[in-house]
């Protein structure tokens, strides 16, 4: 049964969880000898139980998920979209939790990608979230080589 406390807390709790596990430097990057723009950075794993209520919020609320690569390409993200506030218009990307960051991620692990990939495609491959992607006219999550650099 779907708690009333976690439709009307979840979207914000996850606006929140996301100023918590990201930054934003304030001094342009260097790469091959030129500034690019900032990029955010991760600054702390999840939790299991923020992991597994972001899974919950997610299905309850059916909010649109897809994966993204991050960290310049050689690692995937699952972005999670806030649904339109008017018809017509692009959901709002509300959340991303990089491969690095699902709990229990040792930063030496050889299988994180693996491990999050199979994390990130229970989510991503469910009708509804297909269903949801498609409304808003998103691209489908396609198959894992794609997201391999």
């Amino acid at each position: 049964m779907t708690s009333i406390a976690l439709l009307t807390d979840g979207i914000e709790w996850m606006r929140q969880l996301q100023a918590s596990i990201w930054t934003t430097p304030d001094a342009p990057g260097w790469c091959y000898g030129r500034a690019h723009p900032p990029q955010p950075e991760e600054t702390r794993p999840l939790t299991r139980s923020e992991w597994e209520r972001v899974r919950r919020v997610i299905e309850d609320r059916r909010l649109p998920a897809t994966v993204i690569n991050v960290h310049f390409g050689f690692g995937i993200a699952l972005a999670v979209f806030e649904h339109a506030p008017v018809p017509g218009t692009p959901p709002e990307m509300l959340l991303v939790v990089s491969y690095e960051q699902l709990p229990g991620t040792r930063p030496d692990d050889p299988n994180k990608w693996d491990k999050a990939w199979k994390s990130f495609k229970r989510i991503i491959t469910r009708p509804a979230n297909l269903e949801a992607l498609d409304f808003y006219g998103m691209e489908a999550p396609r198959d894992r080589q794609y997201y391999e650099y």
